[in-house]
């Protein structure tokens, strides 16, 4: 859902979205892991956006600016004019998120064609971890004002309940905690780790970057093969985060049993593996050092015990190396006996697999980027790395799964290397025919009625008495005040409230701009909406305070 500026320059006050700088935009959804419900609707949760990666300069406000805030759960973005990415030149960046009471999040995303994307990015809230993922928070004894512990402490999570797994810290006494620029940080200081299992779809889901996108501080492209990973925080009273250790502090991660490396091998007592800790800044995995796999005495597992000097999200894993020369951007031409299908944006979500050397596919645990996948009738679109990776002299290929978003148990499976073609079965066709229909938005000022102002927008919706947090559906995007759209995305007889992001806030076009939770609502019959009115000196007045102007 993207922000909007000016359409015709000028004298005016009010400048609504206008992305027509940038040939390509993206939007960010932030959900709960847990729930899926939407977080930040009521500003608890104050998500906070960092930007990160190899083209994270190019990465602006829909204004052409760095203004890069979420309002209700959402974050909207553009490129800078005159960056078009493609197959040959994509653009990749990594969006950094935190909130209120959640863990951080890391999402990348890769653009590799002109238009718009809509992203889902999952956070998991520390007291109510999802499936596969165990968190615990704790304070340590109070530290004094030289930042040195004066006694030993450990801690560990609550063992995954599928495969009894775990991680656990050990603070020694006389550690010294820093923070970024090496002061010391004193008085109480609690700590959250979270530990992810990874064996566990909804844990891969939150795993930093994406396992097969991913980067290490060398400048090398890999996929990981992870045995589990850890995110742990801790900061003062004040608000001052730890960052650093005088000495190394002591972690332990269980591995599940009956783990395999990518290659098939089991893993077992005397293995060895990489670890790997995330800078965020660089949007990559920077490795530490090896460890030797080792068996408990008294659970039996497997575990791996390592060295941290800093804090941030850290795994044991093997890596390989992708071969950049081998990824390929494939067009892939998607049919359907109902065209009025390719109407919805939010139809089809796409899954990404490795297919292991024993052929079982190996789940990364999310769609494709974490995206919902826009289609355009008879448009062929590109998914990004549709590609072989390369181990040693051997190679695993990319597989697909595709399914509607609300019949996640239907699913089509599609092999990119027997065919560049997807066909939808009549079944996923709408029950009746689809009719097209567009939503057009004209508005003005009172100080100057004459400025006709279009915008250009993604825009939502929400069907009356859904809720908020869990039910709004991304219609698309909004260009000189027009979005097309269709009764396959709205549904004939039922009422909507039609959202957007305009001057930056959140608001419902069919209610009143000023107060934002005042939705309105239109009842859908497949006719032309038109939601054009001059706005009000009070709904002027709400935009303006967010430009400043």
């Amino acid at each position: 859902m993207t922000t909007c500026k000016r359409i015709h320059p000028g004298a005016g006050v009010v400048t609504i979205i206008d992305g027509s700088f940038s040939k390509a935009t993206a939007s960010f959804q932030f959900v709960d892991a847990k729930t899926g419900a939407l977080l930040d609707v009521n500003g608890n949760e104050k998500i906070k956006i960092s930007i990160y990666g190899k083209n994270a300069a190019d990465v602006v406000d829909n204004l052409g600016g760095k203004n890069l805030g979420t309002a209700s759960g959402f974050l909207a973005v553009a490129l800078n004019e005159g960056v078009l990415p493609s197959t040959t030149a994509p653009t990749e960046f990594t969006i950094h998120a935190t909130a209120n009471g959640y863990l951080p999040a890391d999402v990348q995303a890769v653009l590799v064609q002109e238009g718009h994307r809509h992203f889902i990015v999952s956070m998991v809230k520390v007291n109510d971890t999802p499936d596969g993922v165990s968190a615990k928070q704790g304070a340590l004894p109070a530290v004094p004002s030289s930042g040195v512990t004066v006694g030993s402490t450990t801690f560990a999570p609550s063992p995954v309940a599928a495969t009894g797994t775990t991680a656990s810290v050990n603070i020694p006494a006389g550690t010294k905690l820093m923070d970024k620029d090496n002061a010391a940080v004193s008085g109480n200081v609690s700590y959250t780790l979270a530990y992810f299992n990874p064996i566990n779809n909804k844990a891969k889901e939150n795993f930093p970057g994406g396992m097969l996108n991913s980067k290490t501080t060398d400048n090398k492209n890999v996929f990981f093969d992870t045995f589990g990973w850890i995110s742990m925080e801790m900061a003062a009273t004040d608000g001052t985060a730890v960052k650093k250790f005088g000495q190394a502090i002591q972690t332990t991660i269980s591995i599940p049993t009956g783990a395999k490396k990518i290659d098939g091998t089991l893993l077992s007592n005397g293995s060895s593996l990489k670890v790997y800790s995330y800078d965020e800044a660089l949007a990559a995995w920077r490795y530490e050092s090896d460890v030797v796999v080792k068996q408990n005495s008294t659970t039996g597992k497997l575990e791996a015990t390592f060295e941290m000097t800093h804090l941030s999200s850290w795994q044991v894993a093997t890596s390989s190396e992708r071969n950049e020369s081998g990824i390929q951007y494939t067009s892939v031409t998607m049919s359907a006996d109902c065209p009025d299908y390719f109407n919805t944006t939010q139809g089809i979500l796409i899954k990404q697999y490795i297919k292991g050397y024993d052929g079982v596919k190996v789940d990364f645990g999310k769609p494709t980027e974490n995206a919902v996948i826009s289609l355009d009738k008879g448009k062929p679109i590109h998914i990004a790395h549709k590609a072989v990776f390369f181990t040693a002299s051997n190679f695993l290929p990319l597989v697909y799964s595709y399914w509607r978003k609300d019949f996640p148990n239907d699913v089509l499976e599609f092999d990119p290397a027997s065919s560049n073609t997807i066909k939808f079965p009549s079944s996923w066709c709408p029950p009746e025919p689809a009719k097209e229909f567009e939503i057009v938005l004209e508005t003005s000022c009172p100080d100057n009625p004459g400025r006709k102002i279009r915008p250009q927008c993604f825009v939502t919706a929400l069907e009356e008495g859904k809720d908020f947090a869990k039910d709004i559906i991304v219609l698309g995007e909004m260009k000189e005040g027009v979005l097309k759209t269709s009764t396959a995305m709205l549904k004939k007889g039922k009422k909507y409230a039609i959202l957007a992001m305009y001057q930056g806030k959140f608001v419902a076009l069919t209610g009143k701009l000023a107060t934002p939770f005042d939705f309105g609502s239109v009842t859908i019959d497949g006719n032309k909406i038109d939601l054009s009115r001059p706005l009000t000196d009070d709904e002027c007045s709400y935009l303006r305070k967010k430009t400043g102007s």
